[in-house]
Parts: C-alpha cells; structure tokens; sequence
C-alpha cells in the first residue's frame, strides 16, 4: 500500500514537471528509496522539480 501511495505521488509530479522539458528529448527513470514513502508528497515533488531543473 505504502509503495503504491509513493508510486502515485511520484506520477502526479512528473506530470506537472514533464511539460517543462523539451518533448521527445528524454526517457526519465526515477527510482524510489524506502525513505521516500517518509517525506510525503510535497518534498518528493520538490526534488522531482529541482531533478527536472537539471535536466533544462
């Protein structure tokens, strides 16, 4: 249940941020720690936004 909640947040943020990238440029894989089912929602869409940044 835990890795299913933290699958969903996960989905939620690159959709946001994925319209941000040039399309077509990239394949993303992001792969979750145990750790992050712990810092909820907001902080690992702050670090998806910040990962996308790098990637501009």
């Amino acid at each position: 249940m835990v890795r299913n909640q933290v699958k969903r947040w996960l989905r939620e943020a690159v959709r946001h941020e994925r319209e941000k990238l040039a399309s077509g440029c990239f394949d993303v894989v992001i792969i979750a720690r145990p750790s992050a089912a712990k810092v909820g929602a907001t902080a690992l869409r702050a670090q998806v936004r910040r990962s996308f940044r790098r990637l501009r």
